[in-house]
C-alpha cells in the first residue's frame, strides 16, 4: 500500500494521536517480570517490556544485547536494532520510552551524498516531510506506518537507494530514518521479513567499545519453573472466582455488573483474540480492579491433547502468550505477567520451564469446574460450587453466551457468603 500524499505535519499529528491512544506507557512494578532471552543471554528490562512489545518486539527491535544500565544519566537498554532509554519526566505518557536517533548518528557527514540531499517537494504519490526534506512511500511507507511511524522510527533522513549492508556484505534497497535503517528483501515479499531494520543497536555498541563491558556480558538463564496453583494453601474462608474469556462477549458485561454490585474482585483469563475483539471490556476489567491472567492468543492446546492439533513447540508456546500480552497489555496499561492459564488446563513440565523463562511464574489452574461451558444448568452450577467449596478454592467459570455461569453468579456469591466465604483475586492470595 502506497502512502497518499499529504502535508507532513498533518500526517505526523495523526500518527502521534493514534500512537498516543494505542501505545500504553510502560510501567515498572512487581507485575512486570524481566523476560530472559537465551538467544543473547539477556533479560528484557522492566522499564522497556511494554514499549518493546508494542513497537514490534523481536521482529522490529531485535533481541536485547545488554541488561538495563545507566548511560548519560538515563536508564538504557541496547537491542539488536535499537537503543531504548527511559525518561521518567514523561512517565505515564507514550513518550516515557524513546529510542536513540541511531540513524541520524550513523549518517553524520553524509549530507552531501545524493540520497541525503534535501528535496523541495515530493514527486508523485509520496508523502513529503519538510522537517528533513525527504519523502516516504511504497513498501517502506507501509512498514513505517504499520510499525509505529514517527514515534518509533522518526523522520526520513534519505531517499530510497541501494546500499551494501555491512552485516552480510549484500546490497539492498535502503532508506535511513532518525531511529532506523530500512532494508527491502523482495525474496520475502508478503511476510514480516520483507522490510527489516539494520542492526544499528549492535553497530553502536561495537563502535563505542561497549560489548566487553559488564551490562553486555551474557547472564545465566533462570533455573525456575512456573508455580502451578490449583488451590491456595490457607485455612481462611476465602475463595477465588476466575472467569475465562475466549469465545464471545456473552455475559461479560452482566458479570462485571454483578461483581461491582456485590463488591467482589475476580480473576479473568483472557485470550488475545478475545481482547482484541472486546477492548472496551478489557479496559473495564482492568479499571474496576480485577486481575487479568494470560490465556494465550487463540486457546490452542500446548500439548495437543484436547484439540487434536499436534501440540506446540517451545517457541510456539512462548509466542502464544507473548502475542496475547502484546494485545492485552496496551489495553490494561500493564503486562499480564506473571500469570497464565493454559488452554484446557493442559501443560507439561517443559511448558512450565519455558513460560517461567518468559516471565510467567504462576500457572493458574482451578479447584472447582462449574461445567457451565459444558451445558450445566444454573442449579447444577450452584450445586457443584457449594458442595466443593473450601478455603483457598479456585472456581472456574466462563463468560461466553453458551455458559450459564453468568446468570448463576449472583446466587453463587450470595450462597458462598452465607457459608462464611469472602472473595479475593488469585494475585492477592499469591502475595500472602
Amino acid at each position: 500500500m502506497i502512502l497518499p500524499r499529504r502535508p507532513a505535519r498533518l500526517l505526523a499529528a495523526i500518527l502521534l494521536a493514534v500512537v498516543a491512544v494505542t501505545l500504553a506507557p510502560p510501567t515498572v512494578s512487581g507485575a512486570v517480570t524481566p523476560v530472559y532471552f537465551p538467544q543473547t543471554g539477556h533479560n528484557l528490562g522492566a522499564h522497556f517490556t511494554l514499549a518493546w512489545r508494542e513497537r514490534g518486539g523481536v521482529d522490529l527491535l531485535g533481541y536485547p544485547l545488554s541488561e538495563e544500565f545507566d548511560e548519560g544519566g538515563r536508564v538504557t537498554q541496547y537491542f539488536e536494532r535499537a537503543v531504548l532509554q527511559y525518561l521518567p519526566e514523561y512517565a505515564r505518557t507514550p513518550y516515557a520510552v524513546q529510542g536513540l536517533q541511531l540513524g541520524r548518528e550513523l549518517t553524520v557527514g553524509r549530507e552531501g551524498e545524493p540520497p541525503f540531499a534535501r528535496l523541495p517537494d515530493a514527486p508523485g504519490d509520496r508523502a513529503y516531510f519538510p522537517e528533513t526534506g525527504h519523502t516516504l512511500g511504497g513498501v517502506f511507507g507501509r512498514a513505517w506506518r504499520e510499525g509505529g511511524g514517527l514515534l518509533v522510527f522518526g523522520y526520513p533522513l534519505s531517499e530510497e537507494f541501494t546500499e551494501t549492508n555491512p552485516a552480510d556484505g549484500k546490497s539492498y534497497l535502503t532508506q535511513y530514518f532518525e531511529r532506523a535503517r530500512f532494508e527491502h528483501h523482495p525474496e520475502a515479499a508478503g511476510t514480516v521479513s520483507e522490510v527489516t531494520l539494520g542492526l544499528l543497536g549492535g553497530q553502536r555498541a561495537a563502535s563505542l567499545g561497549l560489548l566487553p563491558t559488564a551490562p553486555f556480558a551474557p547472564i545465566a538463564a533462570p533455573s525456575t519453573v512456573a508455580r502451578t496453583i490449583a488451590r491456595f494453601a490457607t485455612t481462611e474462608a476465602v475463595m477465588v472466582l476466575s472467569f475465562d474469556a475466549g469465545a464471545d462477549r456473552g455475559y461479560t458485561a452482566q458479570i462485571l455488573d454483578t461483581l461491582a454490585a456485590q463488591d467482589v474482585k475476580a480473576s479473568f483469563g483472557l485470550t488475545g483474540i478475545w481482547a482484541r475483539a472486546n477492548p472496551d471490556l478489557v479496559y473495564r476489567i482492568g479499571a474496576e480492579g480485577h486481575h487479568v491472567v494470560n490465556h494465550t492468543l487463540d486457546h490452542r492446546s500446548f500439548t495437543g491433547l484436547s484439540d487434536g492439533r499436534g501440540g506446540l513447540s517451545p517457541e510456539e508456546r512462548v509466542a502464544e502468550v507473548e502475542q496475547a500480552d502484546a494485545i492485552i497489555a496496551p489495553l490494561l496499561g500493564r503486562s499480564s505477567r506473571p500469570w497464565f492459564r493454559p488452554p484446557y488446563g493442559e501443560y507439561d513440565d517443559a511448558a512450565l520451564a519455558q513460560l517461567a523463562a518468559a516471565g510467567y511464574s504462576y500457572n493458574l489452574m482451578w479447584t472447582i469446574d462449574t461445567q457451565g461451558w459444558n451445558g450445566a444448568s444454573v442449579q447444577a452450577i450452584l450445586d457443584r460450587t457449594f458442595s466443593a467449596a473450601a478455603p483457598g478454592a479456585i472456581v472456574l467459570l466462563h463468560v461466553g453466551s453458551d455458559s450459564r455461569d453468568g446468570p448463576a453468579l449472583a446466587a453463587m456469591i450470595d450462597g458462598l457468603r452465607a457459608r462464611g466465604y469472602r472473595f479475593a483475586t488469585a494475585a492477592e492470595l499469591a502475595e500472602r
